[in-house]
């Protein structure tokens, strides 16, 4: 009679701290080094300006060279499941300046490639970079 009380006794137990137990968020990373191609494209005109970049991600800080003059920049991120926030430290010298890798884009990243994407009123970005092994 006694053990059959200790096992009920150990099931409530284990019953009460799986339902009470904290779920924690996932958490996310896309630290690593990347290099492709970054296109932004006017939906006005059609109009496209594209560069080879090459993009650095560690923790929450990132740096990234393109060919292009002025295409180039660091700053912070904060990462959510499906988007990714930049804020680049140049804003305040060149606001406006599209090569900047700045506000909210989606992403997709797996094995070998992250991908992302903007999109305003006037124009896209599309960046697709391959993992440096």
């Amino acid at each position: 009679m006694k053990s059959s009380s200790v096992r009920i006794l150990f099931y409530c137990m284990a019953v009460l701290a799986i339902g009470c137990s904290k779920k924690e968020n996932p958490t996310f990373s896309i630290d690593g080094e990347y290099a492709g191609k970054v296109e932004i494209t006017t939906k006005a005109t059609q109009a496209l300006w594209d560069d080879s970049i090459t993009l650095v991600i560690v923790l929450d800080d990132y740096e990234y060279q393109g060919n292009k003059n002025l295409n180039e920049g660091s700053g912070y991120l904060k990462l959510n499941a499906d988007s990714v926030r930049f804020f680049d430290y140049r804003t305040t010298i060149l606001p406006g300046w599209d090569w900047i890798l700045l506000e909210t884009y989606k992403y997709a990243l797996n094995d070998t490639m992250l991908t992302l994407f903007k999109e305003s009123d006037l124009k896209t970005f599309y960046y697709e970079l391959k993992v440096v092994q």
